[in-house]
């Protein structure tokens, strides 16, 4: 996350929060492999639209296996006043197959 928002020119300051999901099975899984996603939440705040443009595209290309499947947008203004910039919630996910033989070795951590 950091890496991404350096590259496009935003500090590392404008995380307030990163909150991970968790894994879960999705439905549908036969009985040698388990379709799972993990999720996670970050809030970048404040942000203008353009940085957020540019911060969600650099994504998109550089972290393929996580997308980007929600965007909260709320003024992040003071008192009412109306600056421009936004809280932005983003709701990440990344698929994955767990084959039973991953499964049997429970100190194996999947990675997305």
């Amino acid at each position: 996350m950091n890496e991404t928002l350096a590259a496009c020119g935003l500090v590392s300051t404008r995380v307030e929060s990163v909150t991970p999901s968790g894994d879960r099975a999705l439905s549908g899984s036969d009985g040698t492999s388990a379709r799972r996603v993990q999720t996670f939440r970050v809030v970048l705040s404040p942000i203008l639209l353009d940085e957020l443009g540019s911060f969600l595209d650099r994504w998109r290309r550089e972290h393929r296996l996580w997308t980007v499947t929600g965007v909260d947008l709320t003024p992040a203004s003071n008192r009412g006043a109306s600056d421009g910039t936004f809280r932005a919630t983003l709701t990440a996910s990344a698929l994955y197959v767990e084959n039973q033989a991953e499964s049997e070795h429970p100190g194996m951590e999947p990675t997305p």
